[in-house]
């Protein structure tokens, strides 16, 4: 079925889909050597977006690929180099494309290279539609950032409601600006 891509409107979102892509795009910068090849690519197939990442890399053993999405997952192989990672990108990824309704998949080949493909179901609609969605989606974008905006500790001058001060108050130490920003 052939459509246009203006009549397209997929449901991600779009800092959670860059993370996405950073974290593949880091990994397999990551695992190639320095004559390697990344490649990535976004296609249309159907109802489905497809965002690939692929390289030239050092491949990932067949006894490793069922847990590469797996939380602070590190290969306990003793040929393996030390990555210094932590373990958490690729799990993060599997949970970002889980909550659009999508996919990620991993294929490799030891000292062949690593593809990982994501995929996200698209809705096919009138470009009047799409700019009605666009206009709501960007209005209650902004309304949430109002209300994280009340509820934010680290910005100057915040007054937090009442009913805030009943709750448990937990302390979580992180560096990473992203991993902060996630964990909000």
């Amino acid at each position: 079925e052939t459509i246009g891509t203006n009549d397209v409107y997929a449901m991600i979102d779009r800092e959670k889909t860059r993370q996405i892509i950073f974290n593949l795009l880091s990994n397999a910068f990551k695992f190639t050597p320095k004559e390697g090849e990344v490649n990535a690519s976004v296609q249309l197939d159907k109802h489905q977006l497809i965002l690939s990442v692929s390289d030239s890399g050092e491949g990932i053993p067949a006894s490793d690929l069922p847990h590469v999405f797996d939380r602070y997952f590190q290969t306990n192989r003793p040929d393996a180099t030390a990555t210094g990672g932590t373990g958490i990108g690729l799990a993060l990824c599997k949970e970002y494309a889980n909550l659009f309704g999508g996919t990620i998949t991993v294929k490799s080949i030891v000292g062949e290279g690593t593809t990982f493909n994501v995929t996200f179901p698209l809705e096919i609609v009138e470009n009047i539609q799409l700019k009605e969605k666009l206009a709501h989606e960007q209005e209650a974008s902004i309304n949430q950032n109002e209300q994280a905006a009340l509820i934010n500790p680290s910005t100057p001058n915040t007054t937090i409601p009442a009913e805030h001060h009943k709750l448990p108050t937990v302390l979580v130490v992180e560096d990473n600006n992203e991993l902060q920003a996630y964990l909000q």
